[in-house]
C-alpha cells in the first residue's frame, strides 16, 4: 500500500511523513519537501504523483530549454512546470505495481534536485538486475522477445541497444530507441526509452513542461539524434523491477504520443503536445 511503502522508504532516511486522506508529504528538511498524492488515470488504474515545487520564478524561454534537455538525462523524475508556471520535479508511479524501489529511488532523485543518467558497459552490471536466470546480457534479449515478440512488434537488437519499429494508424510508423546500458546517480542499472517527435520551436518548449505534469508514461525531452536537436517523449525505470508487460506498455504509449507531436509540429497545428 501506498503509504506503508512511502512510510517505509522514508524511515530509512529519517525524513519525516505526513498524511492527509490520500496526500502525503514528505520531508527531508532544509525546506526540500515532496508531496505524493494517489489517483485514478483516466484508465482506471490507480496511480501515485510525486511533485517538488522548485525555488524561483517561472523559467524563462533559455531555461526551458534547458530543463527539456536535463529531461533526457535525468532519471526517476523529470522537470515540469505547474498551473503558476514555476518550475517543478515530477514522477508517477502505478500503484498496481509499486515497489520499494522505485519509490526510494523516486523520492531520492526529486529530493536531490534530479539525478541525471549514466551510461555503463553491460559487464559492469549485476546480472540478476532482471528477474531470470539469464546471464549477464542475455536477459536484455529475454525481455524483448517476452514483451515486443509475443506481440509482434518488429525490432533490431545489438548489445545494449535495441530499436522497435510500430506501425501505427492511418499507415504511419514510428521508432522507439532502447538502452539497457544506462545507471542513476546509484549505479542501478536502468532501461532508458526515447521516440523522436521532431524539431520543435521554442515557443513549444512551455507547452512541453506543462505536459509533463500530466504524462503517466513518458516525458518530454530535448535531446540531439543526428545534427538536429529533437523534442523527445523519453523513459527511464529500473531494470530489477520492469517486467515485459511494462516496457510493451511504455514502447507503445511512447511511440503514440511521439507520432501525434510529430504531426501537431510539422502540421503546424500549434496546440500543445498531449
Amino acid at each position: 500500500e501506498p503509504p506503508d511503502a512511502i512510510t517505509r522508504v522514508a524511515s530509512r532516511y529519517e525524513w519525516s511523513v505526513t498524511r492527509d486522506d490520500a496526500r502525503w508529504v514528505v520531508d527531508a528538511g532544509d525546506g526540500r519537501r515532496v508531496l505524493a498524492e494517489s489517483s485514478s488515470a483516466a484508465a482506471g488504474d490507480r496511480i501515485l504523483q510525486f511533485r517538488r515545487p522548485l525555488s524561483g520564478a517561472p523559467p524563462s524561454p533559455p531555461e526551458e530549454a534547458d530543463f527539456l534537455r536535463r529531461n533526457a538525462r535525468t532519471a526517476h523524475a523529470s522537470f515540469s512546470t505547474g498551473p503558476d508556471g514555476r518550475a517543478m520535479l515530477v514522477a508517477t508511479l502505478v500503484e498496481a505495481t509499486l515497489d520499494d524501489g522505485e519509490i526510494d529511488s523516486v523520492l531520492r532523485s526529486m529530493l536531490a534536485g534530479g539525478e541525471a543518467v549514466g551510461s555503463k558497459p553491460l559487464a559492469d552490471f549485476d546480472p540478476t538486475a532482471y528477474r531470470t536466470p539469464a546471464d549477464a546480457g542475455e536477459w536484455e534479449a529475454v525481455i524483448l522477445r517476452e514483451s515486443l515478440g509475443h506481440a509482434a512488434i518488429a525490432f533490431q537488437f545489438a548489445g545494449p541497444r535495441a530499436v522497435a519499429s510500430l506501425s501505427l494508424e492511418r499507415g504511419r510508423h514510428k521508432s522507439v530507441h532502447i538502452f539497457f546500458d544506462r545507471s542513476d546517480a546509484w549505479g542501478d542499472q536502468l532501461v532508458q526509452l526515447i521516440a523522436i517527435c521532431a524539431p520543435a520551436p521554442p515557443d513549444w518548449h512551455s507547452k512541453a513542461l506543462t505536459a509533463n505534469a500530466s504524462l503517466t508514461l513518458g516525458t518530454f525531452a530535448l535531446a540531439t539524434f543526428g545534427p538536429l536537436e529533437n523534442l523527445v517523449v523519453t523513459r527511464t525505470q529500473l531494470a530489477r523491477t520492469i517486467e515485459p508487460n511494462d516496457l510493451l506498455a511504455a514502447v507503445t504509449t511512447l511511440a503514440r504520443i511521439a507520432d501525434r507531436t510529430e504531426r501537431e509540429l510539422i502540421g503546424g497545428k500549434g496546440g500543445a503536445p498531449e
